[in-house]
């Protein structure tokens, strides 16, 4: 790439995320309120414009709120995981088109630094994403990636597509408050409104000697990019930031018998093998969670080689279920990986090594899956009628990566 001038960043956010994924095949809900629930159906993870008008909050228990949902026709949807993540690959492919210094931050927001040459053609990224892959954005851009997520905050606020934050706006961080500030949390945001900081331009104007008595450096950080200046984050690898990996559920119907639980325990391995392998990790301890009526359990085994094999990590956990049951009614389990190590940066062992066809072995599950749906290759052990799987009753098409559920269109 040729040698350009550094200006900020601007922050790429898909708007209401799940709710535009679904409605991207379901025209006749353009405009409509909509929701998006949680595993089990249990709470609102997902809200359109109009049903946060309705005043449906985020994180709500659905059996709360039937009543509005019933009275306004409000749509609800169980959450399709699959076609989320489809849609969330093809925005960040058209993204990195635009320009390959892009840093993906979440499943639906992306970072892309601001050169010189880049400055005017954000309006034409915006139309771009939205014409290519159906799913509208909104751009905020800023001299720090505060300010960016800041303009992009205010854009949406506003229904804006494009906002810039390259010069002072101080009557616009009045309008934003200390807890819908990036990387301000909810412990942070109450502790600044106790020393009466309700909103970012009082942020803004604090002391950095205060701030790093009060907040430490990630609180001075903050201070800083609201003021315009570029903080350093070092560069991590994945094995700076993730030392654990976690795959639990809650059981969409309790599990009495030993079968059902095995199969459990099975198809959580399964899944969480997969997650080590796509971000390139090994493990080398395996733990067991089990929720019962009664309480919780936990028991670890660690692993004579890191790994992210499945079928030796399910023997695994398999393992630890045969110490851990006992007669009784269980709610919940978890698979739990800790001491993560790096793939490429694997040590081998003359006493005790993997096998090596594993590796090839799991490379072709994971692409024919990658492919053709998620587990359309998959472990007898995971079993095949799964009663305790999570309930899904209002589960969209997955239209995107299911041959058998692929759109229709009759002529």
């Amino acid at each position: 790439m040729p040698s350009t001038v550094f200006k900020g960043y601007a922050l790429v956010d898909c708007n209401s995320f799940y709710v535009s994924c679904e409605r991207l095949f379901k025209p006749q809900i353009e405009k409509k309120p909509v929701v998006v629930l949680s595993s089990n159906d249990g709470c609102i993870i997902a809200r359109s414009n109009e049903s946060k008008k309705l005043g449906l909050p985020i994180g709500a228990p659905i059996f709360m709120y039937q009543h509005l949902i019933d009275a306004h026709s409000i749509y609800t949807f169980s959450p399709n995981f699959s076609l989320y993540s489809d849609m969330s690959n093809r925005v960040m492919e058209v993204l990195y088109s635009f320009s390959q210094d892009m840093q993906i931050y979440s499943i639906d927001e992306a970072f892309i630094p601001i050169t010189v040459e880049s400055l005017k053609d954000f309006f034409a990224l915006q139309k771009k994403v939205k014409k290519w892959t159906g799913i509208p954005v909104t751009v905020g851009l800023g001299p720090t990636k505060t300010l960016a997520k800041a303009a992009s905050f205010y854009a949406k606020k506003n229904s804006l597509t494009v906002f810039s934050f390259m010069e002072e706006k101080d009557e616009i961080l009045k309008e934003i408050s200390v807890e819908d500030i990036w990387g301000i949390g909810r412990k942070t945001s109450k502790k600044l409104i106790s020393y009466s900081i309700y909103n970012a331009l009082q942020l803004k104007g604090t002391s950095h000697e205060w701030m790093r008595s009060k907040f430490h450096l990630p609180g001075l950080r903050t201070l800083l990019e609201l003021q315009g200046k570029v903080c350093s984050y070092p560069e991590t690898t994945k094995t700076d930031f993730q030392k654990s990996l976690v795959y639990s559920k809650t059981f969409g119907t309790p599990i009495e018998e030993l079968k059902h639980l095995q199969e459990t325990v099975a198809h959580y391995t399964a899944q969480a093998a997969s997650k080590l392998r796509k971000r390139g990790l090994l493990t080398q301890i395996i733990s067991l969670y089990l929720k019962t009526e009664e309480g919780v359990s936990q028991s670890s085994l660690s692993l004579t080689y890191s790994t992210n094999t499945t079928p030796v990590l399910i023997d695994s956990a398999l393992l630890l279920l045969k110490r851990m049951y006992k007669k009784t009614r269980y709610k919940k389990a978890g698979i739990y990986f800790w001491q993560l190590s790096s793939q490429e940066h694997q040590q081998f062992d003359l006493r005790s090594t993997e096998n090596p066809k594993h590796n090839k072995l799991m490379h072709t599950l994971d692409q024919i899956n990658g492919r053709y749906g998620q587990e359309t290759l998959f472990y007898l052990a995971e079993g095949f009628s799964k009663p305790w799987g999570s309930k899904s009753e209002r589960l969209s098409q997955r239209y995107t990566t299911s041959f058998d559920e692929i759109l229709e269109i009759m002529i």
